[in-house]
């Protein structure tokens, strides 16, 4: 067993190397293709869960690379990689390699938000703003009314403190579509 635990760091630390070294256009799809053989072939290895890890962080990196339109065969990696994670930590005790895991599961399920909105804003006309979201089923939406000294004095960092003690003008409530892949949505 410890002979096969050597090879298979071996193996895995020969895998990286090519693959962050390489100059070929597929380097992670070699990558993925070697790991899903290691795993084939070392099913009861104590190093399965590193083999799984390696493959896990693979697809998590792959599936936040995703986006609508872009790299189809990327869209459920996120799911694949959260699967792979439960895999090992049902297979592990309490490990460093569980503790990974688990860590590799809270980021890609960690709620995100961001809005962008667009600086020059007419008077008695629409909001134009993009709503980007993953992992919430709503966003609120808190519409503050500001003088034009006050806009110039103020870093859009320092927004939050100076707007914490104010009455909002308008709030919006946005439902999310529900998406089970992790995804990042607009």
């Amino acid at each position: 067993e410890e002979a096969v635990a050597a090879f298979t760091d071996l193996d895995l630390r020969r895998l990286s190397y090519v693959r962050e070294n390489g100059t070929y256009s597929n380097a992670d799809e070699q990558y993925e293709k070697a790991l899903c053989a290691l795993l084939d072939e070392r099913p009861t290895s104590a190093n399965y869960a590193r083999i799984a890890y390696e493959l896990a962080y693979l697809y998590k990196k792959q599936g936040m690379g995703w986006r609508s339109g872009r790299k189809a065969e990327h869209r459920n990696k996120l799911v694949e990689a959260y699967k792979l994670c439960e895999e090992i930590i049902k297979q592990r005790s309490a490990t460093t390699l569980t503790t990974y895991a688990r860590n590799l599961q809270k980021e890609i399920t960690a709620p995100a938000r961001s809005i962008n909105i667009e600086p020059n804003q007419a008077p008695n006309t629409p909001i134009l703003y993009k709503a980007t979201y993953r992992n919430v089923d709503n966003i609120h939406f808190f519409v503050y009314k500001l003088a034009e000294n006050e806009t110039l004095q103020v870093s859009r960092y320092d927004y939050k403190e100076k707007l914490k003690n104010r009455k909002p003008a308008a709030t919006y409530e946005a439902k999310t579509v529900s998406q089970p892949d992790y995804q990042q949505y607009s």
